[in-house]
């Protein structure tokens, strides 16, 4: 409908890899899943990881991200690829098949943190000890509240953190109360409002203008970092981390590359 109408949109947490095909008003400060598979893909070889599984729900998101991943870390790589049904809450007959597969490392590939927390739930509770890994969705608080005891350890990639204690924090918090996922994806709202705000006040509201400014820019210092948009309208100059969870909270281990 954007499109169609010549209306800038810049979406704030779209990470589908479709998006970047959206068209020429369609912008995102939120990086592709395409870029957030590599990183992930070069996590795993960095590790000396051969061998993964994955359990993806039957979502866009979900389904995107593993068709991306399996691209990107090659499908001799992938052990064990299954698809669940949309809020599917029971996992124990795959985690049972799951066990008696060897593999290095399980992808929760849920669209929601109650998915990824009945997955992780379930697998330990048939005694799978492997190390587990997400994405966004995974670095979630309510995961940490849903599987207290089987989240200990799991890893996930995502753009960084913005912390409560950081200076956006410091302003949101006291006045709208923790983040109920991830204080992130409030700050690259946040930006993605202020971008356009100072598109509109350096061109004024023509949708033509507005999407050449933005294509023009060469850095918009934002909450998230700074940043600009390539041809296709997709973020450049975000990155990754990679986090795990230690003693009830996600953790900062480092920043993962793409490339």
């Amino acid at each position: 409908i954007a499109e169609a109408a010549n209306i800038v949109m810049v979406s704030p947490v779209s990470s589908s890899p479709d998006v970047t095909e959206a068209g020429d008003f369609i912008f995102r400060d939120y990086p592709s899943d395409a870029l957030k598979t590599k990183a992930m893909a070069n996590y795993f070889e960095e590790a000396g990881v051969e061998k993964v599984a994955i359990i993806a729900e039957n979502t866009d998101f979900a389904i995107a991200f593993r068709d991306s991943l399996v691209e990107n870390v090659g499908e001799e790589a992938v052990v064990f690829n299954e698809v669940v049904e949309p809020n599917t809450k029971d996992f124990r007959s795959l985690m049972t098949r799951l066990k008696d597969i060897e593999f290095d490392i399980f992808v929760a590939d849920g669209q929601t943190s109650a998915t990824i927390a009945a997955m992780l739930i379930q697998m330990h509770e048939v005694g799978i000890e492997a190390q587990s890994i997400s994405h966004d969705v995974g670095e979630d608080k309510s995961l940490l509240d849903l599987a207290p005891e089987a989240s200990e350890g799991l890893l996930t990639i995502n753009v960084p953190k913005i912390g409560d204690d950081e200076p956006f924090g410091l302003k949101f918090v006291p006045k709208y109360g923790e983040a109920q996922a991830a204080l992130a994806f409030v700050g690259h709202a946040y930006d993605a409002m202020g971008v356009l705000a100072e598109a509109i006040g350096a061109v004024g509201t023509d949708g033509v203008a507005i999407r050449d400014y933005l294509y023009g820019l060469s850095g918009y210092d934002g909450v998230v970092g700074n940043f600009s948009f390539d041809e296709n309208g997709d973020v450049v100059g975000i990155n990754y981390a990679l986090s795990q969870v230690k003693d009830g909270e996600f953790t900062k281990i480092k920043d993962i590359p793409v490339n």
